[in-house]
């Protein structure tokens, strides 16, 4: 999760009850006022954010460090040169928290934000369309598609090698050590 200026109100809402431990806010019409500032500069920074949506013509990619999904995304974007900033997410808390899982592309422009690589690489297809070299790069065959699913599942026994190998150490801290 990152910290934006939309999530500053919702921070502050959060330091309410600290200051009226405080005694900064005795009566009712105060603690009414903040809540009432906060909301209204909670919706003026979101009608802001909105605003600047149209301008926005990046594509942003949502990732962790090290996951086949993410990275077979990064190479079709990278492959195609197209242009886009990764932000790197929180991982598994972002699933637990936010129950969303990585990799993400938003495109703020059209307000989209996409949540599985798969259909990550649809949605490039069909913006690459107007391009025949790209187009034929990203299009969705059948023998694609069976490798697409081959390197997915080699991804998982991957990861799956790597949690047994470091968990099964006994001391996670001293894994280095166990190998």
């Amino acid at each position: 999760m990152r910290l934006t200026p939309q999530l500053l109100p919702l921070l502050l809402l959060l330091l309410l009850p600290v200051l009226q431990c405080l005694g900064h806010f005795t009566s009712l019409l105060g603690m009414t006022f903040f809540l009432i500032c906060t909301f209204f500069l909670r919706t003026a920074l979101l009608f802001l954010k909105l605003g600047n949506r149209q301008k926005d013509k990046r594509l942003i990619l949502e990732s962790i460090s090290i996951s086949h999904y993410v990275e077979k995304v990064r190479w079709c974007l990278d492959f195609l040169d197209l242009p886009y900033t990764e932000e790197e997410n929180v991982g598994i808390l972002g699933i637990l928290t936010l129950g969303r899982t990585v990799p993400q592309l938003k495109v703020p422009q059209a307000a989209l934000t996409i949540g599985n690589s798969s259909d990550i690489l649809r949605y490039l297809h069909g913006r690459e369309a107007h391009r025949p070299a790209r187009e034929a790069f990203l299009r969705g065959t059948e023998e694609a598609r069976k490798w697409e699913e081959r390197f997915d599942l080699l991804g998982e026994h991957y990861r799956r090698f790597c949690y047994h190998s470091i968990f099964t150490c006994g001391d996670v801290a001293a894994y280095s050590q166990c190998v």
